[in-house]
């Protein structure tokens, strides 16, 4: 999923470049739906040993910055998602506001905020991942090759799903 997402803005920031000028370029905002059903999740599927899907729905901003030559630079994203994660007859809600900040000089990636949390009503929080992550990115593929730096508790990067399997298991 990160990779996905760092390539359609890579693909977003080229094509907004394209029409930039050489004079000073502001950035360029949008907004953009979430709307999004997958059968499968991974890794969470794996690692528990059955099915979770999830459904999911919400918004997103972005802003693309550029140099005086109108190349893009770096990409801020701000997403914001609720939705239902589900497995066995279960149902799980899911939140996530989370910003992402693309350095297309550095090839880096600043994720900050709740990445996601995993609540099931009455029982409380199964699986948080919140806090920041530094991620070195290969600017060929787009893939997150290495994390640089790590704070808050991120769970699900250390493969830590206990929680959400058990909740999940009837």
């Amino acid at each position: 999923m990160r990779r996905l997402s760092y390539l359609v803005v890579l693909v977003l920031a080229t094509m907004l470049g394209l029409s930039a000028t050489a004079a000073a370029v502001p950035p360029e905002t949008g907004h953009f739906p979430i709307d999004e059903q997958v059968e499968v999740v991974e890794p969470e599927s794996s690692v528990c040993g059955f099915p979770i899907s999830w459904t999911r729905s919400g918004q997103g901003t972005f802003q693309v910055f550029f140099d005086t030559d109108g190349n893009p630079t770096g990409v801020h994203l701000f997403v914001v998602i609720r939705g239902e994660l589900s497995a066995n007859g279960i149902t799980v809600q899911i939140q996530q506001a989370y910003n992402r900040h693309f350095d297309f000089g550095d090839n880096t990636v600043v994720e900050t905020g709740l990445i996601f949390h995993y609540r099931v009503p009455g029982t409380g929080v199964v699986l948080s991942d919140r806090g920041r992550l530094v991620f070195d990115l290969d600017p060929e593929t787009g893939e997150y090759v290495d994390l640089i730096f790590e704070a808050g508790p991120h769970p699900s990067l250390h493969g830590d799903f206990g929680d959400l399997c058990a909740v999940l298991t009837p």
